[in-house]
């Protein structure tokens, strides 16, 4: 399985749902999240920010 398959990247999002949303382990869940992500929804506060205090 190379690193791009679309195996590797839906573990990699189940992974990282599962690190902030379930096991809420904000620490590990900047492995995951760019300091500059931008979340487009407007009644969703930018996760980068509120879980993981950057």
């Amino acid at each position: 399985m190379s690193n791009s398959s679309p195996e590797r990247n839906k573990a990699i999002v189940l992974e990282a749902f599962d690190t902030l949303f379930n096991k809420r382990d904000y620490a590990a869940a900047k492995r995951f999240w760019s300091p500059n992500y931008i979340q487009h929804s407007a009644h969703i506060p930018q996760v980068v920010k509120v879980y993981s205090g950057w």
